[in-house]
């Protein structure tokens, strides 16, 4: 089943993702693991070494029945600065989106919208650990959000389209404006809306 977490710009679409997460998971998070800011770890049914030289999360062992990414806004002032991905089991953090005038020399940009540079990286980060939840057969996976770039086919566009393949329920965020948009890109038969902000 699809499950999308819909409502205006800023009503409050990360902030429920976050609350079906730990209802799903009975409020638990991941113990041991660092919080937001740290290196990132990816998460698959095995205790394995990822490129950070980190142990990655082991669902079997925290019976684990979910997990996936947010995007948290970066606010500066009344503008905003960036959003940083964050992976709801463990809390670890990367760039996900930045303005162009923040791009460090380091930073590769898969593409651009506006002043706003996607970072590959992270969509690369993602892509790795949604496959491997998909591969644990993980029963619920969320991705925040879903929008003018993956209806363009670009940004999340090829990782969506494998989730929704899998045996997992998907939850995604998209602004209520694009939902016929995304349903008919994705050919999405059978889905239930969870409106925000109402």
């Amino acid at each position: 089943m699809v499950y999308i977490v819909t409502g205006r710009i800023n009503s409050g679409k990360t902030t429920k993702m976050i609350e079906l997460f730990k209802g799903l998971n009975g409020q638990r998070s991941v113990e041991g693991m660092s919080g937001p800011g740290s290196e990132s770890v990816y998460a698959t049914g095995n205790a394995t070494s990822n490129d950070t030289g980190k142990d990655a999360i082991d669902y079997n062992r925290l019976d684990m029945n979910s997990d996936g990414f947010i995007a948290e806004k970066i606010m500066v002032g009344n503008q905003v600065n960036g959003y940083k991905a964050t992976q709801l089991s463990n809390g670890n953090q990367m760039d996900l989106i930045v303005r162009e005038e923040d791009v460090a020399k380091d930073y590769e940009t898969l593409c651009q919208i506006g002043p706003y540079c996607l970072s590959k990286k992270a969509v690369s980060w993602i892509e790795t650990c949604i496959k491997d939840m998909i591969g644990f057969g993980m029963k619920a996976i969320f991705l925040d959000e879903i929008g003018p770039l993956e209806l363009a086919g670009k940004g999340f566009d090829g990782i969506l389209q494998k989730m929704l393949k899998s045996r997992s329920n998907i939850y995604i965020t998209v602004r209520e404006d694009l939902i016929q948009d995304v349903v008919t890109r994705y050919d999405i038969k059978k889905y239930q809306l969870i409106k925000t902000g109402d």
